[in-house]
């Protein structure tokens, strides 16, 4: 699990522009979408699951680039 893990984050890493704090950023980048993968599964309410998504794709987006 572990080895996948890292493997997200060097994937992640990879797509951002360089800079001292580029793994920190692809860190917060799989923790806040592995987190909103997961209140977006636990929801039964689709509409509130994609606005958690969609919300967190945005946000992540923006703070990357």
């Amino acid at each position: 699990f572990a080895a996948g893990v890292e493997q997200m984050i060097a994937s992640v890493e990879e797509r951002l522009p360089p800079g001292p704090d580029r793994r920190e950023r692809a860190l917060s980048v799989v923790t806040r979408m592995a987190g909103a993968l997961m209140l977006a599964r636990a929801v039964p309410d689709g509409a509130l699951a994609d606005e958690l998504l969609e919300a967190n794709l945005r946000l992540a987006i923006s703070d990357v680039t």
